[in-house]
């Protein structure tokens, strides 16, 4: 039968492995985060340049005629 003792350095061992995947789990938010920010500043700059592209090619088809002619 377990003593009171036993059961407190259970629970005890039990908290500390609990903290132990907290820290864990909250490095890989942290990670993640990190990286959903970098993925949106590369996206944004993506839709930067697609703009850009898309108004320089309109600008160059509206002085041009069409390629059939």
């Amino acid at each position: 039968m377990n003593t009171l003792e036993d059961q407190i350095i259970e629970l005890q061992s039990r908290l500390a492995f609990q903290e132990d995947t907290l820290n864990e789990l909250n490095g890989v938010v942290v990670e993640q985060a990190t990286q959903i920010d970098q993925l949106r500043q590369q996206l944004r700059s993506l839709a930067e340049q697609y703009q850009d592209l898309r108004h320089h090619q309109g600008a160059e088809g509206e002085d041009q005629p069409p390629p059939h002619y």
